[in-house]
């Protein structure tokens, strides 16, 4: 019998092999290549937000460095 792999983060239970969970990113730095920028703004970023938790995505990304 296989055990499921659980991660806890906040109030939210994310069990692994159920679903397949989506993801995106939110990234916050200036020299980001596929968004030059665009959401340095605390009020951009925030609502760019929450648009993406309302599109129904499981995880955000908030990258703040890029490498």
């Amino acid at each position: 019998m296989r055990r499921d792999t659980v991660f806890h983060i906040n109030s939210k239970a994310y069990i692994i092999g159920q679903k397949t969970w989506s993801r995106r990113i939110l990234n916050f730095t200036q020299n980001f290549f596929s968004d030059g920028g665009l959401y340095l703004d605390k009020e951009r970023s925030t609502q760019s937000g929450l648009e993406i938790v309302a599109q129904g995505e499981d995880i955000i990304d908030t990258a703040g460095e890029s490498s």
